[in-house]
């Protein structure tokens, strides 16, 4: 959830995100903010804020020290990695987490190839920060999820 860009975005720093994101903020934030206070009232309602720059697809920051990397739909049609390699710290955000969470919106389908997509870049990961639950993993959390999307009975066998 991207609550937080009116903040960021106030105090001037620079919202960085991918067109899939954006385009599924524009589409989805009104509904997104009114189902939270559905269940939570005392959320705030908050505007949508835009990401100040929008990339294509992956991007790199600050010379190569951090990498947003979209591998796919997972968690939701717009989530991706952020990858810090001098520190070998992925932030998964909701990708990756101790438990399945709320899949209301996630691509059952495409999310575990989007996981081996991640598996297949061979990243020398030592730290995974998840958006859920306990924030810090080590590297076994993308095959411990794996494991749990092919073992819950809602999404079936995957490769």
């Amino acid at each position: 959830m991207v609550g937080g860009n009116a903040y960021w975005k106030r105090i001037g720093a620079k919202i960085v995100a991918i067109q899939v994101t954006y385009d599924f903020l524009q589409r989805h934030w009104t509904a997104t903010v009114a189902g939270i206070r559905k269940n939570l009232p005392a959320y705030p309602d908050l505007p949508l804020t835009l990401p100040s720059e929008v990339h294509r697809d992956s991007f790199v920051l600050q010379h190569g020290d951090v990498q947003g990397i979209y591998l796919g739909p997972s968690h939701t049609a717009a989530d991706i990695f952020v990858w810090f390699p001098r520190e070998g710290v992925l932030d998964a955000g909701s990708i990756l987490k101790e438990h399945l969470g709320n899949m209301a919106k996630a691509d059952v389908k495409e999310y575990p190839n989007t996981l081996h997509k991640l598996k297949a870049l061979h990243l020398p990961i030592r730290t995974i920060i998840s958006g859920h639950w306990s924030a810090v993993h080590g590297p076994e959390l993308i095959d411990r999820y794996l494991q749990m999307l092919a073992q819950d009975a809602r999404y079936g066998a995957h490769p």
